[in-house]
């Protein structure tokens, strides 16, 4: 007996006789326990709960991708239907083309398609960028050529080549622009 008292004694310290020093041990022992078990089954409850969370953003994010990529295709799928109106005009504009014996008649059907067109875009958000008689601005315009108009139009677009445009407000396609420069600085390219 007195070897089990030894045991649960760690400072090596004899126990009284009445043994309320071991009961003191042992009752200090099981709340220790108690604590540690009620700190397990609360580090149990958070890890659960974090697993929780983390399953339902996992869930929230693809959800959120899933109804994103469907905003997209409803968008795509809406810009396409418009465009099918402007394929038919186009349609319809070259079987006229190929009867019509005036020129005229051709001309104003295509320009009736490329004004539906150009309102189409411009209701999405894409404008042509303005150039002709400009300033030139690298940002907006890439130069292909110089051109010796004259002193009033240097630095300014004289032709442009290809239409630049900006969607948003964010340039997207740059101009082709023919520029004006003096005449020293065409003969020194």
């Amino acid at each position: 007996m007195e070897e089990l008292h030894k045991a649960d004694n760690d400072e090596g310290e004899t126990p009284p006789a009445d043994g309320s020093k071991t009961t003191e041990k042992h009752n200090e022992r099981i709340e220790l326990e108690d604590e540690l078990r009620r700190e397990r089954t609360r580090t149990e409850d958070y890890l659960r709960r974090l697993q929780y969370l983390q399953a339902e953003f996992d869930n929230y994010r693809k959800r959120v991708e899933r109804e994103r990529n469907e905003m997209n295709r409803a968008a795509a799928d809406k810009l396409l239907v418009n465009l099918l109106s402007i394929f038919d005009e186009l349609q319809i504009a070259i079987e006229v083309a190929k009867k019509a014996e005036d020129r005229e008649v051709v001309v104003a059907g295509l320009e009736m398609v490329l004004k539906k067109l150009t309102s189409l875009f411009a209701s999405e958000g894409l404008v042509p960028i303005e150039a002709v008689g400009k300033e030139f601005d690298p940002n907006l315009h890439e130069a292909i050529e110089p051109v010796e108009p004259g002193n009033k139009d240097e630095g300014r677009i004289v032709e442009e080549v290809r239409k630049g445009f900006m969607l948003r407000g964010k340039v997207i396609r740059s101009s082709l622009v023919k520029v004006g420069v003096a005449q020293k600085e065409v003969e020194e390219e």
